[in-house]
């Protein structure tokens, strides 16, 4: 069996930016508490950086299996920066 590599990273990619614009959209409606927020967030974060260090592995004796760091992950903001930056403008 084949597996095509570059498939399952881009998908698990995507998959990894969807879940960002959910916990970006409960974050941003104040659902929850801000400890919770916090803990969202680098969960989020940390899930991102696992998926993100796949994306740059290849094997040159494989066509399945490329470089596609070309892909970008999309990470959360931590509550005390967005709360730095309002307080700038």
């Amino acid at each position: 069996m084949k597996v095509n590599f570059d498939g399952m990273r881009t998908n698990a990619t995507r998959n990894m930016n969807e879940l960002h614009d959910v916990i970006k959209n409960v974050i941003d409606a104040d659902y929850i508490l801000d400890s919770q927020k916090e803990e969202l967030i680098e969960a989020c974060n940390d899930a991102a950086h696992s998926v993100d260090i796949f994306k740059c592995l290849e094997d040159e004796n494989d066509e399945n299996f490329n470089s596609i760091d070309d892909l970008e992950i999309q990470r959360l903001e931590e509550i005390e920066d967005e709360e730095d930056e309002e307080d700038e403008d």
